[in-house]
């Protein structure tokens, strides 16, 4: 009995550490709740923090369509803790990429990417041909 109590807590312990980081909505519903989507090519990685800052080059801007002048457009950040959804991008790729903003202590708004993001890799082919979904507002 010992071990099937044991056996348990761990297995409880075990799923409750895994779903830390799900997000539980569509590839869609997430596009369409984030607030940007962008398509752009990785140029450099650093460490900062317990952080990864991408300097990126955008290819296109999905989401928003009215430019904000407090948008730091050249930078998207990931967390690099596995339960904070944590995002590891290749330099050199270019990939869909859609999630929120957040204030930096300049007030400016810096792209991160968080628990529902998109961070997809993709082709040359997928980039000259990647159509956004339509959203419902």
């Amino acid at each position: 009995m010992l071990k099937y109590i044991i056996f348990l807590c761990v297995s409880f312990n075990a799923v409750s550490t895994v779903s830390g980081c799900r997000c539980g909505l569509s590839e869609l519903e997430r596009f369409c709740t984030n607030d940007y989507a962008i398509i752009a090519k990785v140029t450099k990685e650093t460490k900062v923090g317990n952080e990864l800052e991408y300097q990126i080059t955008q290819v296109k801007c999905l989401k928003p369509h009215v430019e904000d002048p407090s948008v730091i457009r050249d930078k998207v950040y990931a967390s690099t803790d596995p339960a904070a959804c944590s995002t590891t991008l290749d330099k050199g790729f270019t990939y869909l990429l859609s999630g929120k903003y957040r204030k930096n202590g300049s007030g400016h708004k810096e792209q991160f990417l968080g628990n529902c993001k998109i961070a997809r890799k993709l082709t040359k082919s997928d980039v000259k041909t990647y159509k956004a979904p339509q959203c419902l507002q």
